[in-house]
C-alpha cells in the first residue's frame, strides 16, 4: 500500500560500476599492410572486483516503525576478450582500436531483510556472462619479437544480476 513499493524498487534494481586495475596477458596476431594494421587478440584479464551495496535500514512509509535492508554484492575475478585490432603505425610505434566479445564468470548475492513481514530472502548464483568490451591504446616494439602496450578497454556485461526469482508475492 501507499508508496511502499516505490521504496523497494531503487534499492533492489542499483546499477555496479566501477574501475578495477589488473593484469592481462595476451595473445595475437598482426598482418601490416604499408601503415596499416590490422589482427585478432584474445586476452586473458586478472582482476579481484568487488562492488557491494547496502540500503540501510529503510522505514516504510504504511508502517514507520517497520523496516526493510537490501544488501548486494558482485564479483569477478577474470575475464576473457577476444577483439579484432585496427591500427596506424609509426616508427617503432602503433595506435590502436580494439572492440570485440567478452567472457566472465560472475558471483552475485541478494538479501533483503524486512521486520514487517518477517522476511530473510537470500538469492545466490555463479554464471558465466557474455559481454562486450571497446578500447584504444599504444604500442612501442622493444625489438623483434617483443613489445610494451599500454591499452585502455571499457568491458560492460549487462543484466548481471537478472535472475528469475523475484521478491513479489513474499
Amino acid at each position: 500500500t501507499g508508496n511502499d513499493i516505490e521504496l523497494i524498487t531503487p534499492h533492489s534494481s542499483n546499477t555496479n560500476s566501477d574501475n578495477s586495475v589488473g593484469a592481462t596477458i595476451s595473445i595475437g596476431y598482426n598482418k601490416q599492410i604499408e601503415n596499416m594494421v590490422y589482427g585478432l587478440e584474445a586476452d586473458l584479464s586478472l582482476a579481484n572486483y568487488s562492488n557491494e551495496y547496502n540500503s540501510g535500514n529503510v522505514f516504510y512509509d504504511t508502517a514507520p516503525t517497520k523496516t526493510f535492508n537490501i544488501q548486494t554484492k558482485l564479483s569477478h575475478d577474470w575475464i576473457i576478450n577476444l577483439q579484432p585490432k585496427i591500427a596506424y603505425a609509426y616508427n617503432s610505434s602503433m595506435f590502436y582500436a580494439v572492440g570485440g566479445l567478452s567472457l566472465a564468470k560472475f558471483k552475485y548475492e541478494f538479501d533483503k531483510t524486512d521486520n514487517a513481514f518477517n522476511i530473510d530472502f537470500h538469492q545466490e548464483s555463479n554464471k558465466f556472462k557474455l559481454g562486450w568490451n571497446a578500447g584504444i591504446g599504444m604500442e612501442h616494439k622493444i625489438n623483434k619479437d617483443w613489445v610494451l602496450s599500454l591499452e585502455y578497454l571499457y568491458t560492460r556485461f549487462n543484466n548481471v544480476a537478472k535472475e528469475s526469482k523475484s521478491l513479489d508475492g513474499w
